[in-house]
């Protein structure tokens, strides 16, 4: 039995440098910010109908 990928709602990355990451993910990709919820520690990046999740290795 195999599965056919269609599509990714969001992925999560924990990162240990949140500003570089959202440069390389900005200029690389053309994301931009959608969120943040610095209590957390994350940036939420809107990658055309997905989002990637930024998350520091330190946070809780």
């Amino acid at each position: 039995m195999s599965i056919t990928l269609q599509g990714l709602d969001h992925v999560v990355l924990r990162v240990t440098n949140p500003d570089q990451a959202v440069a390389f993910y900005c200029n690389a990709l053309g994301c931009h910010i959608e969120r943040r919820q610095d209590d957390i520690g994350l940036i939420q990046l809107r990658a055309g109908n997905s989002l990637i999740d930024l998350v520091p290795v330190d946070s809780p």
